[in-house]
């Protein structure tokens, strides 16, 4: 946020910090569709503890990954790299919504969910190790944390 607006004076400010059973309960709703139930989401958040609800949005997301290179290798008939100009077709197509697939459902387990959360975990320690964020953040001059704001 724009730190002038979140002064004192200027807007209420609502902190919340989800308890364990309203984060169970948020990952309910967002995977129930996919055939899962309460008790699997209590063990998935308990198996990834502290991670941000966006964390789980992710896992949920990468679980369709795999349905899309697919479809870009088969039907679009590429690789995916993006320094080909290929990409500029798939894009197109993707704009203009030509001949877009359906995908089929993915049928989640929870093992298919906690393997998917390990790799992100260990892809959030490669960022942490390789000090990518912070090298990011000086490349942008912003120094400062969160999306170029400088708090000082």
């Amino acid at each position: 946020m724009f730190a002038p607006l979140i002064r004192d004076g200027r807007m209420e400010k609502f902190y919340w910090e989800p308890t364990d059973d309203d984060v169970t309960a948020i990952l309910f709703q967002m995977y129930k569709d996919d055939g899962m139930v309460y008790e699997d989401m209590q063990r998935l958040r308990m198996r990834f503890p502290g991670q941000p609800l966006d964390f789980f949005g992710a896992i949920r997301a990468s679980t369709y990954d795999g349905q899309i290179r697919e479809w870009i290798k088969r039907d679009v008939g590429i690789e995916i790299d993006p320094n080909k100009e290929s990409l500029t077709e798939m894009s197109k197509r993707l704009v203009q919504g030509i001949d877009l697939p359906q995908f089929e459902p993915v049928r989640m387990t929870l093992d298919m969910l906690f393997a998917e959360g390990e790799r992100l975990i260990a892809e959030q320690e490669l960022v942490a190790s390789t000090h990518l964020a912070s090298e990011y953040l000086k490349s942008t001059g912003s120094g400062g944390p969160g999306l170029g704001i400088s708090l000082g």
